[in-house]
């Protein structure tokens, strides 16, 4: 809840001062965009990527058992 808060804070934040920009009439049209385009980009949102975690069957604890094979797990963090 909070990140998603703080996320339409810093949009807001960042449209707010994108308005500025291109209401400014002392700066050139490339000049707006670049800083426009500075604003937006500091409000970006990082989404978590997925992450393969390998791991092996231990022989320890197990008697009589076929053991040795490889488990792969996906895990998303």
């Amino acid at each position: 809840m909070r990140k998603k808060k703080r996320a339409a804070a810093k949009l807001k934040a960042a449209k707010k001062q994108a308005n500025i920009m291109a209401e400014s009439s002392d700066i050139s049209e490339r000049q707006k965009l670049k800083a426009i385009s500075k604003a937006m980009r500091s409000n970006k949102i990082d989404k978590p990527e997925k992450v393969y975690v390998v791991t092996r069957k231990t022989k320890a604890g197990s008697s009589g058992t076929s053991g040795g094979g490889k488990v792969t797990t996906t895990t998303i963090f």
